[in-house]
C-alpha cells in the first residue's frame, strides 16, 4: 500500500493529524513581531534541543562522534548519535532550523504511513478507521483536569498533558530524534513479527539493523520490546508453532547485534566518569501510578476489557495481539523500575494502548453501546453515535497540545533550570555570532544559564554552565557563576578561571541582573548596547 492510496482511502483523518502536527511548528514564528527580538526556531523541549543543534554542530564540523559542550571539563568525542549525523552534514548547505524540521515533517508523514500499515495486519476492514482515529488522535482524560482548574478546583495530575509522548499528536513538539524513535518501535515489532512467519533472513538482517540503529538513538526503546519478544516468543513455543532450538537459534543471532548498543551505553554512562556523571544527574521519575492510569484513561480500559473478553471467552490469540499487550504491559511496569529515566519508558507506548483500546471498544463495548442507544430512542444509525461519542471522550487533551504549544511561547519566559527563551534579543544573537565567527569551538565561555544554553547550538564554543543535566556538579556551578558575577573577589574569579581553563566571559543581559561586572584584568574583545564579551588573558 503506498502513501498515496493510503491519502486516498483515509484522507479525511491523516490530513487532520498532519495539519496538527505541522501547524503547531509553523504559527510561533508569527506571534511576535519586535524588531529585537529574533525566535529561535524550536517552540517546546528548548533546553534539550539546543543540545542536539550543538550535537548537529559538531556533525557539520566533522565529527562523527560527539562530545557534551553544556560543562565546563573536556569530555571526550565519543557519544554516537546516528540521527544528527545526516542531519548535520546538510546544515552545510541549508539553515540549522529548516533541516531540523524538514526531517521532522518527513518522519511524521512516515509515522502516520507505519500506523497505517500497522493496522493493517491487526483490524479488520471495517474497524481501521475507528482505530487509525484512536491511534492519531487518542489520549486520556487530562482535559478534564484543565477544566476543573479553570473554574477553581484544584489541578490534579494526568500525564497526556504533562508529556508529548503519550500521544501521537504530542509528536508535534517532541524532538525529531522521538519520532524517528517510534517509527523505529513499530517497524522493529513489524520485522519481528514478519520474521517469525517466514522465518526469511531478510527480515532478520533488517530487524537487527533497525534495532542497532534504535540502541544508539533512544536504548530504553530497545529495553520495552525485550521483555514483549520474550513473552511472544514463550506464547509461540507453548503454542508449538515453533521447536526450542529455532527460537534459541534465531534469537541469539539477533541478541548478538542488539547487545552492541547495551554494551556501548555501559561503557559510556557506567565507565566514563564525565558521562557517568551526566547520567547521575539525569534524573527523569515517574508521576504517580493515577496520573499515568488518567494519561490513558478510556484506551486503556477498553484495551483491558478486550483482554477480559479473550481470557473468558477464551477467543483466539493473533500472534500481533501477544506482543502489543507484552508491550504495553512492559511499558507500563519499566515506568517504575529502578533506573534513573523512569519516564523514558513512556515513548511508544501510547501505540499498543490505543490499538487495544480500538479493539477494545469495537469489538467489545461497541455492540453493547448500541443496544443502549437504541433502548432510548428510535436511532437509524446508533453506531456513530457510539462511535462520536467515544472520539469526544478519548480526543480533547491531543488537541489541547496545539494552544498549549503556541500559548507557552512568549518572548518574556523566566528562566529556570527547566527553560529558557524562545527568543533571544538581536544584541545577543549578534555577541553569539561573533563567538562562532572569532573564537574556535574548543575555547570555553562563562556565561549565566539562559545563554548557555544557546552558545554550544550557535557558536559551537563548549561552556561552564549550561544544560541542567549535563553541566557537571551543575548545582555547584550554578552558585559559582552568580558569585563570579555578583561577589567583588578578584581572587574567587581568577581561581575559577585558573581551575576551569576559562577563555571568555559573556557578560549580558542575564549576567548583568546577577551583579556589577567591571573586570581590570581582561580585554574587552566584542561590546554591543547590551552585551559585552571579555578574553581572558
Amino acid at each position: 500500500m503506498s502513501i498515496k492510496t493510503m491519502l486516498q482511502k483515509r484522507s479525511y483523518l491523516v490530513v487532520l493529524f498532519l495539519i496538527l502536527v505541522f501547524l503547531p511548528q509553523l504559527l510561533p514564528s508569527y506571534n511576535f513581531h519586535e524588531e529585537n527580538k529574533a525566535y529561535m526556531g524550536i517552540p517546546y523541549n528548548v533546553v534539550d534541543t539546543n543540545n542536539y543543534f550543538s550535537y548537529m554542530q559538531q556533525a557539520r564540523e566533522g565529527h562523527f562522534l560527539f562530545t557534551n559542550k553544556f560543562t565546563a571539563e573536556k569530555v571526550p568525542y565519543i557519544l554516537f548519535q546516528p540521527v544528527f549525523l545526516p542531519i548535520g552534514w546538510l546544515t552545510a548547505l541549508f539553515p540549522a532550523v529548516f533541516v531540523y524540521f524538514a526531517f521532522k515533517f518527513i518522519f511524521l508523514i512516515i509515522f502516520v504511513y507505519l500506523i497505517y500499515k500497522f493496522l493493517k495486519l491487526i483490524v479488520n476492514k471495517n474497524e481501521l478507521n475507528v482505530s487509525l482515529f484512536f491511534v492519531l488522535f487518542g489520549s486520556g482524560i487530562g482535559y478534564v483536569y484543565i477544566l476543573l482548574n479553570n473554574i477553581g478546583f484544584k489541578k490534579y495530575g494526568s500525564i497526556d498533558y504533562q508529556s508529548s509522548a503519550t500521544s501521537s499528536i504530542g509528536l508535534n513538539i517532541a524532538p525529531v530524534n522521538f519520532v524517528i524513535s517510534v517509527c523505529l518501535m513499530i517497524l522493529i515489532v513489524i520485522c519481528y513479527y514478519k520474521f517469525w512467519e517466514s522465518k526469511k533472513i531478510m527480515h532478520l538482517v533488517t530487524l537487527s539493523a533497525l534495532t542497532l540503529l534504535l540502541g544508539f538513538t533512544h536504548l530504553f526503546d530497545v529495553i520495552t520490546l525485550i521483555p514483549a519478544f520474550g513473552i511472544y516468543m514463550l506464547w509461540r513455543l507453548i503454542k508449538k508453532k515453533d521447536d526450542f532450538g529455532a527460537i534459541l537459534k534465531y534469537n541469539l543471532i539477533y541478541a548478538l547485534i542488539a547487545i552492541i548498543p547495551f554494551i556501548y551505553t555501559y561503557y559510556i554512562f557506567a565507565v566514563d566518569p564525565y558521562f557517568k556523571e551526566w547520567n547521575v544527574q539525569n534524573v527523569l521519575e515517574t508521576p504517580k501510578f493515577l496520573h499515568v492510569l488518567f494519561g490513558y484513561f478510556f484506551p486503556l480500559i477498553f484495551a483491558l476489557f478486550y483482554f477480559t473478553d479473550k481470557i473468558t471467552y477464551r477467543r483466539e490469540w493473533k500472534d500481533l495481539e501477544v506482543i502489543l499487550f507484552t508491550w504495553m504491559l512492559a511499558g507500563l511496569f519499566l515506568l517504575y523500575a529502578p533506573l534513573n529515566i523512569q519516564r523514558r519508558f513512556i515513548e511508544g507506548l501510547n501505540i499498543p494502548i490505543m490499538i487495544l483500546g480500538s479493539l477494545g471498544f469495537t469489538r467489545v463495548l461497541l455492540p453493547k453501546f448500541e443496544k443502549v442507544i437504541k433502548s432510548f430512542a428510535a436511532i437509524k444509525n446508533p453506531k456513530s453515535i457510539a462511535i462520536f461519542s467515544i472520539f469526544i471522550l478519548i480526543s480533547p487533551t491531543s488537541f489541547y497540545w496545539l494552544y498549549k504549544i503556541n500559548s507557552n511561547i512568549s518572548p518574556n519566559v523566566e528562566v529556570s533550570d527547566y527553560s529558557v527563551p524562545y527568543y533571544l534579543d538581536k544584541d545577543e544573537l549578534e555577541a553569539l555570532n561573533w563567538l562562532k565567527e572569532n573564537t574556535y569551538s574548543e575555547e570555553l565561555v562563562l556565561s549565566a544559564y539562559g545563554i548557555g544554553n544557546y552558545i554550544p547550538r550557535i557558536s559551537a564554543n563548549r561552556v561552564f554552565l549550561g544544560h541542567w543535566a549535563q553541566t557537571i556538579n551543575f548545582e555547584k556551578k550554578k552558585k559559582d557563576v552568580k558569585q563570579f558575577f555578583s561577589a567583588n573577589n578578584d581572587s574567587f574569579r581568577k581561581k575559577l578561571i585558573d581551575n576551569y581553563g576559562i577563555d571568555y566571559v559573556y557578560y549580558g543581559v542575564e549576567e548583568k541582573q546577577i551583579g556589577d561586572f567591571k573586570p581590570k584584568d581582561m580585554q574587552k574583545v566584542f561590546e554591543n548596547e547590551k552585551i559585552t564579551i571579555f578574553k581572558v588573558n
